[in-house]
């Protein structure tokens, strides 16, 4: 723990609560939730206003800190110690006090405290009732993860925050207030997404909404043009590389529409992308032999024949084949970051299972994925952690695989009124 310190600002100090204080912290509680009781179901708000007995039980489970005035209690934040990384339980100032700067100073107490123990990420729940709770956290590196749904938290919906500590270990890709179009028409109009290592993204919309134009322009499409904003891809600029170096450091993407390569077999077309990146990463090449058996036990994932070696890339290939080989390439390159551009297009339902067993025997925790699609069927195969909604060029609402169930339910209409706004 760090020592007990003070912060000072117009007399206030900042120090270490200990079990003594208990009945201060739950005044504190109630006095600061107090405004907000309606919003709140019982339960909820029982666990944002716990008794001072229960208050005491928490100081086993991380630290709590008080804001005083004139050695009058305050405001108070605590933290508990997760599996998962820090979590801030609570952050609350009495009414009379708020807005003088005195959250700020807490949350950078907690934050004080993460970063001198090495915590990796910190986390927490806010609801939407608290003004200028997400404000707050935004200001302090904190961003958003998902909205909960109600069930998740006593019946009281809100949204899951996170900050990563050490660098962006966990971020694999960040696109920031993106603009990019084609010939001239602007398609993407400022938006913003983050993909942490581990994940699976399911970006959705009407036609036009920009979904296949994000992924050309993360995989580099030379067609399309980026006017302003940023790409990151585990922290390096990746809208100053070339589509083949972005496929070297790990980017790979399947088309909705696979091209066909006459007079290049499968076998030879992915034995020379693999080496390729074999050298890149300094290694030696696979022979032909070596590549094979690699390649047989690839194969498998995808329940691909090995006939298909000796054939030319998607030539004369049904669409449900062509997807499977485009999983197969997937398997052998083993990318960092996959796109899937509308995998499930021209599917039947028995071809659609097995390109999505394939997909999902390569989730792993060093890797991401996005699926971009137009209905959720497919997310009944591939389970997103988040699925994203694009309207006019920007994502306007943001859900777990839930929001993909509403939209099959009313449509597209009441997003795209959104995004006009």
């Amino acid at each position: 723990m760090i020592k007990e310190e003070s912060i000072k600002s117009a007399a206030i100090c900042i120090r270490e609560a200990a079990p003594d204080d208990s009945a201060d912290i739950a005044d504190i509680l109630q006095k600061a939730f107090g405004p907000y009781r309606h919003f709140y179901s019982e339960d909820a708000f029982r666990a944002v206003t716990p008794t001072k007995d229960e208050i005491a039980a928490r100081f086993v489970e991380g630290p709590i800190w008080i804001a005083e005035l004139e050695s009058k209690a305050i405001g108070t934040v605590s933290v508990s110690n997760e599996s998962e990384g820090l979590y801030i339980r609570s952050l609350a100032v009495i009414p009379e006090m708020q807005g003088r700067g005195i959250a700020h100073r807490l949350l950078e107490t907690a934050m004080n405290y993460a970063e001198s123990g090495g915590w990796e990420r910190v986390f927490l729940y806010t609801t939407y009732f608290v003004p200028g709770a997400r404000q707050l956290y935004e200001k302090h590196g904190f961003q958003w993860v998902r909205d909960t749904a109600p069930e998740e938290w006593f019946d009281t919906p809100g949204l899951e925050m996170e900050r990563i500590l050490k660098g962006k270990n966990h971020m694999l890709l960040e696109v920031k207030n993106l603009h990019a179009g084609i010939e001239g028409r602007e398609i993407l109009k400022g938006l913003n997404l983050r993909v942490n290592r581990g994940e699976v993204h399911a970006i959705m919309g009407p036609n036009g909404s920009g979904k296949s134009t994000l992924s050309k322009v993360i995989a580099g499409h030379p067609s399309y043009e980026v006017t302003s904003g940023e790409v990151f891809f585990e922290g390096r600029n990746l809208l100053e590389l070339e589509p083949d170096e972005r496929a070297r450091e790990g980017v790979f993407m399947a088309f909705q529409y696979p091209v066909e390569v006459p007079g290049v077999s499968n076998a030879q077309f992915l034995r020379l992308a693999y080496n390729e990146k074999r050298k890149h990463l300094g290694e030696e090449e696979l022979d032909p032999i070596e590549f094979n058996d690699y390649l047989k036990e690839k194969a498998r994932i995808v329940e691909m024949d090995p006939q298909f070696f000796k054939r030319s890339v998607n030539e004369g290939f049904s669409g449900g084949e062509k997807k499977r080989n485009e999983i197969l390439q997937m398997a052998v390159l083993e990318p960092k970051l996959a796109i899937l551009d509308e995998t499930d297009s021209g599917l039947d339902i028995d071809a659609l299972r097995i390109v999505a067993e394939g997909v999902n025997k390569l989730r792993s925790k060093d890797n991401a994925i996005i699926l971009v699609t137009h209905y959720q069927r497919l997310l009944n195969y591939i389970k997103p952690d988040y699925v994203h909604v694009l309207a006019d060029g920007k994502i306007v609402k943001e859900g777990g695989k839930e929001l993909a169930l509403e939209l099959e339910e009313k449509g597209y209409d009441w997003v795209k009124a959104a995004g006009r706004q």
